[in-house]
């Protein structure tokens, strides 16, 4: 060995040592990168997108399709009904309850 370079002597030693503990902690069963793993993994979360949260009813079911179908119909009956209003007396005699639910309809639709 030549001793020009002394530290990089040093520094693959080191290496090997370390490997050779890796290897052995490993075997044995045991991650002595866990540390380091937690703290790389907690730098990465500060540029990974965050996730928006929304809140939902716990309480709240899914629909049947009986449901369903009865609810729109009604929706559907209730439309029909505000524009034959409207047929018969203008859109002025509406409320304006009626008139958001048919703005708000013509957006959907």
């Amino acid at each position: 060995m030549r001793s020009g370079n002394a530290g990089g002597h040093i520094a693959h030693i080191g290496g090997a040592a370390f490997g050779l503990v890796f290897a052995m902690q490993h075997l044995a069963g045991r991650d002595i990168t866990k540390g380091i793993s937690k703290v790389l993994s907690g730098i990465e979360s500060w540029f990974a997108p965050k996730q928006r949260f929304t809140i939902k009813d716990k309480n709240a079911r899914k629909m049947t399709d009986p449901d369903y179908n009865r609810l729109k119909k009604q929706h559907q009956a209730d439309i029909d009904a505000i524009l034959e209003k409207i047929k018969k007396s203008g859109y002025e005699s509406l409320s304006k309850e009626e008139k958001e639910l048919l703005f708000r309809e013509s957006k959907r639709n």
